[in-house]
């Protein structure tokens, strides 16, 4: 594990020591054990679990990082709900669709609509924004001048449609966030010393990327594996950001089921983790 990662007291959360200084901002990245009951905590509906089981989970994960919310404030948990009122903290999810579509909340939620998308943004406090992977990308962006936050999903196909992208020129747009001033921390994902793709994979990216050379290594069988968190680096510093303010050294979930879902090497059978972040009610 990084040194840059920390795991809370609890011990089933990661938060980054880069964003650890805004005392204002909660964020971090689910394990796959609770380490007190050592049960899976799981936070994706999947088949094989009860929906209530899931939406337990993720009450308690929110309820666990998000400490400084009244213990009166209750948390949302339905996929797409995105409404509350004036004593319930949020937690924002959408349909993952490996798209690249991202929405402001609230502007972009209409009451009791679920949406597809895959970026998340907001300037508003006591919501916490989400993303679920299980090998994927999951991307926290904060602008610490604006006090704007976002959580992007981001596999091959979301990257390849450039959605890290699409989320910082968002946060311009609708906050007036100065690319420079932000700061992005790539969370636990398939690395690629376990992420082998199809040449039909590498032809698209060839195709789009005049640095895509640079993001696959060959394999025995000419097989070739896929860098998605050096892809995401390179977006994100053609958006603006500066090298410094960019953490995209994660540890790999393929290499570590014990402590991390995913998807490629348990084929398709696992739960989903959560990557949050979100803006303190109280600092």
């Amino acid at each position: 594990m990084s040194s840059n990662y920390s795991r809370t007291e609890l011990g089933f959360f990661l938060y980054h020591q880069s964003l650890a200084s805004f005392k204002w901002l909660v964020h971090g990245f689910s394990l796959r054990y609770d380490p007190q009951t050592g049960q899976e905590l799981s936070l994706g509906f999947n088949e094989y679990q009860p929906r209530e089981v899931v939406e337990n989970n993720r009450k308690k994960l929110v309820q666990t990082i998000s400490g400084v919310l009244a213990a009166s404030e209750l948390i949302k948990v339905s996929d797409g709900d995105a409404s509350r009122t004036e004593d319930e903290a949020c937690l924002v999810t959408l349909q993952q669709i490996h798209s690249d579509l991202v929405y402001s909340f609230p502007s972009d939620f209409p009451k009791k609509f679920s949406l597809s998308g895959d970026g998340l943004i907001t300037d508003q406090t006591g919501v916490m924004l989400s993303v679920q992977t299980a090998d994927c990308l999951p991307v926290l962006m904060v602008d610490p001048e604006k006090r704007v936050v976002g959580a992007v999903h981001a596999g091959w196909r979301g990257t390849l449609k450039e959605i890290v992208e699409k989320t910082v020129a968002k946060m311009q747009t609708q906050f007036s966030s100065k690319p420079a001033h932000c700061l992005a921390v790539v969370g636990p994902a398939i690395r690629c010393c376990c992420y082998e793709v199809g040449e039909e994979v590498v032809e698209a990216f060839h195709a789009k990327f005049d640095y895509a050379s640079t993001l696959f290594q060959s394999q025995s069988m000419g097989r070739k594996t896929l860098d998605l968190a050096a892809a995401c680096r390179y977006q994100l510093l053609h958006a603006g950001l500066v090298a410094d303010h960019i953490f995209a050294d994660p540890p790999c979930t393929s290499c570590h089921t014990d402590q991390f879902f995913s998807h490629r090497a348990e084929r398709g059978k696992t739960g989903r983790m959560m990557g949050i972040i979100g803006l303190r009610t109280k600092e």
